[in-house]
């Protein structure tokens, strides 16, 4: 089971992703959340992975 800080995370990249989908720019979705540019890639990669 995942801890209480790690599900904040989980939400906050999904929250990112999206914020990317709309047309923010990975960089700055990047440092409005404290998250590196390498995490987003990753993650995005992985939920395309997952929803095909």
């Amino acid at each position: 089971m995942a801890s209480k800080g790690t599900r904040s995370k989980e939400e906050q990249i999904i929250r990112l992703l999206k914020e990317v989908e709309t047309g923010t720019s990975v960089a700055e979705a990047c440092r409005k959340y404290g998250v590196a540019e390498q995490t987003v890639y990753r993650r995005r990669s992985r939920r395309w992975t997952s929803i095909r």
